[in-house]
């Protein structure tokens, strides 16, 4: 189970108030399974599993993991209407992971969700609970969980099939699988209409949704840091000329504000030499 599951695990015993400390009991571990009415089923039958919780002498408050089914279509997903059943997650036949929660915690049986499937060739089909996180007084206390299998029969219907096309690729993370699983799907008539599969699909690893390089975007990137680059450098420019030129007007007017006080100077420092020197060729006569 990844970690982003326990997190969500652990966010739902606090939501729900359930960190109590109970008395450890040594027991058989809980487990997850799925309980049906029989194991054997006819091609194009479509039946209900309901997905049990078996506390095994544990008090259980959230449970976590994912549904895979193997030669079984999904038809619907249903939550149980018990009222202490509270879905972080809710399965779907899209999105087959799921985080539930149980309020107050339980120490019996509790009944789930229930899905809803469709029998498709003969032979052994299944339903597998994989990444199963089960916590109990806010620490994981089990992983387990049993796979349901049945036996398919073949249909008494008369039906006929064409060969299956080739497979196609869909795009990464869709449906049931994860960002790193590509979608591929295949077709194929039958006659009646419905009365087999028709329609399959299968993740499978591919490079190519783990490496989305994203080119074009960094060039648009690039780009726009460029021009925006030459508009600073040009706004910059026009700033220094005007400062420039406010600092040269201010300089002339100084100077010539400077140019008239020596003026002025220079006239009244003459003009009081001259009287100096009068009054003292008038001392002398004296």
């Amino acid at each position: 189970m990844e970690i982003k599951n326990i997190k969500k695990l652990i966010g739902i015993v606090g939501l729900i108030s359930v960190l109590g400390f109970c008395k450890q009991v040594k027991a058989i571990d809980p487990l997850l399974y799925g309980q049906t009415s029989n194991t054997q089923k006819e091609e194009g039958d479509i039946f209900e599993v309901k997905t049990i919780i078996n506390p095994n002498n544990q008090k259980i408050d959230a449970i976590a993991g994912r549904i895979n089914l193997s030669q079984l279509s999904c038809q619907n997903i249903e939550l149980s209407d018990n009222n202490e059943i509270l879905a972080l997650e809710k399965p779907s036949c899209v999105n087959p992971e799921f985080v539930i929660g149980i309020k107050k915690g339980t120490l019996e049986e509790t009944e789930l969700f229930t899905l809803t499937v469709k029998a498709n060739d003969s032979g052994f089909s299944s339903i597998n609970f994989n990444d199963v996180d089960i916590l109990g007084n806010g620490r994981l206390v089990s992983s387990a969980a049993i796979d349901s299998t049945f036996i398919v029969n073949s249909s008494s219907l008369d039906c006929e099939c064409t060969n299956w096309k080739e497979w196609e690729n869909q795009t990464c993370g869709e449906g049931s699988c994860s960002e790193e699983e590509l979608l591929q799907t295949r077709i194929r008539t039958c006659n009646p209409s419905g009365c087999s599969v028709e329609t399959a699909s299968r993740c499978l690893e591919d490079s190519s949704c783990s490496t989305q390089v994203e080119i074009p975007e960094k060039e648009i990137i690039e780009k726009t840091t460029s021009t925006e680059d030459q508009f600073n450098r040009e706004a910059l420019m026009a700033n220094l000329n005007r400062i420039w030129g406010e600092m040269t007007s201010k300089l002339n007017l100084t100077a010539s504000l400077i140019t008239i006080i020596v003026s002025v100077g220079l006239v009244f420092g003459v003009k009081k030499w001259k009287e100096v020197k009068r009054e003292n060729k008038i001392q002398r006569f004296k």
